[in-house]
Order: structure tokens, then C-alpha cells, then sequence
């Protein structure tokens, strides 16, 4: 019978790459990565010898040599994305676990600021940012919009409100709670959103800058429906609603100048 043999104790029986044993009886080795310098095969080496790593690169972590002049300080790869507005809070052993009670509660706040210029005078912005009834036209989040309150629009109507977030809806209530025509007005959005938008516009020549204040916290299965998307991520969706807003207008006022040069011609 023949043996094979690699290092000690580790040569096996095995099936050869055929599938069948060997006609002979004979054996294969199989290796088993065992640490020579673990079981004493291997001598330590000398406290001046220099050890080579693949790549140049001696191993980091717990426990390994530090480099001259390193203090053990680095600061880790930063993963994460933080929203504007979510500092850090002080940890405080007394408080009984309060603080992390309440990181885990702003990591579902949202503070978004988008500043937009609408190539359209105020006059033509203005009234799709202060009725719900527009916003599907520039939004495409909006599902459904509908006034509950009786009357004229004024501070505290409220509006039934469905948006779409990809396969889902999410239901709520908007109340207006402030308007001041022509230049700002503040929207509330109840739970699962639970947000405060403001909208400010100022006039530029014959275009409209605007502000927009996004601030909420994400409640409900709207925390894992849109908690996941990163701040960068939500500003450039909110900023395209201003973008589909200005191609709105352009192409009202282009039918516009289209009905009055039709309408001209026929009446002459």
C-alpha cells in the first residue's frame, strides 16, 4: 500500500476525481491548513527579524503593533448619512437609557431645504403652491386631494390627502396654517408624515425664487417605506416638483399665446 505523506496526521482516504477508488488501494493526501506555528513546526522569530505581509500591509486591529506615532485614535469609515439638523446628543450615563430613546426617535426626522428658480412671474406660481387641488400636476407623489371644511380657503382648512410612495399609500390630513398670498404659506401633514412645508417665494425680474422647508418625522410603515432613501436622495425628488412645475407653466402660457394669436386671426 502506498502512503503520501504532506505533514503529520493528515493523510486520509479519499475518492480520486474519477469518482472511483483507486484499483491499488492506495491513498491521497488531503491537507488540512493547520497553523505550523501554532502546533510548534515552526520556530518564532527572532525579536529583530523584519515579518513580510502580502501586499506590504501588516495586519490592523486589536491586538496587532501600532505604527510610531499612532495613537489609537482614528476615527472609523462614517457609513451613515445624517440628515441636516440631527446633531449628536451628549451621552449621559444617568439619564437611565433616555438618550438612546431619543436618537432612535430623530433617526426618523427629516429636514430638507431645496431652494428652486420657477422661470414664471409669482403671480402664475403662487396658486399651485397654495392649493392642494394643483399639486398633482407637478407632484406625482400626490394620489388625492380633497377639501374637508366648508367655505373659502383660509388658515386651518383641511384637506383629505393620499400620496403615493411607490406601491403604497400613505393617508392623511394637510391643514393650511398660514397664508400670506403672494409669499408664504405653511402646510402641517398629520401622522404618518407628521411634516411642517413652508414655501417662500420673492421675485426675480420675470422669474419666482422659492424657498421650500421640508420638516417632518417619519411614522407608521412610512418609516420603512421611505426612512431607508438618504437626505441627498429625498432633496433631488422634492427638487424635480419645481422642475415639472416650471415645464407646467411653460407649456400653459405657450397655449395661452397660442389661443390669442388663433383667436386674433379669426376675429379679423
Amino acid at each position: 500500500m502506498r502512503w503520501t505523506r504532506i505533514m503529520p496526521d493528515v493523510s486520509q482516504p479519499a475518492t480520486w476525481p474519477s469518482g472511483r477508488e483507486p484499483d491499488d488501494g492506495s491513498f491521497s493526501a488531503i491537507f488540512t491548513p493547520i497553523s505550523p506555528r501554532r502546533n510548534g513546526w515552526m520556530p518564532q522569530p527572532a525579536a529583530n527579524t523584519r515579518i513580510l505581509h502580502p501586499g506590504g500591509r501588516p495586519p490592523r486591529g486589536r491586538g496587532a503593533a501600532a505604527r510610531p506615532g499612532d495613537c489609537g485614535c482614528r476615527a472609523g469609515r462614517n457609513t451613515l448619512t445624517r440628515v441636516e439638523g440631527e446633531a449628536p446628543e451628549p451621552r449621559d450615563a444617568t439619564d437611565g437609557g433616555r438618550a438612546g430613546a431619543r436618537a432612535r426617535r430623530r433617526r426618523w426626522e427629516r429636514h430638507v431645504v431645496v431652494d428652486a428658480t420657477v422661470h414664471h412671474p409669482i403671480e402664475a406660481v403662487f396658486p399651485y403652491l397654495a392649493d392642494p387641488m394643483r399639486w398633482h400636476e407637478f407632484a406625482p407623489a400626490v394620489a388625492f386631494r380633497r377639501q374637508l371644511d366648508d367655505g373659502p380657503v383660509r388658515v386651518g382648512t383641511r384637506w383629505m390627502s393620499t400620496d403615493r410612495i411607490g406601491p403604497f399609500r400613505a393617508h392623511f390630513i394637510d391643514t393650511l396654517e398660514l397664508l400670506e398670498e403672494g409669499r408664504r404659506v405653511v402646510w402641517l401633514s398629520s401622522d404618518p408624515w407628521n411634516a411642517r412645508v413652508e414655501y417662500a417665494c420673492t421675485a426675480s425680474g420675470a422669474a419666482t425664487r422659492i424657498r421650500a422647508d421640508y420638516r417632518g418625522d417619519l411614522g407608521g410603515a412610512l418609516r420603512w417605506q421611505a426612512g431607508w432613501l438618504p437626505r441627498w436622495a429625498t432633496h433631488w425628488i422634492l427638487a424635480g416638483d419645481f422642475r415639472r412645475l416650471d415645464r407646467v407653466l411653460t407649456r400653459r402660457a405657450r397655449a395661452a399665446r397660442r389661443w390669442e394669436l388663433g383667436h386674433g386671426t379669426a376675429s379679423t
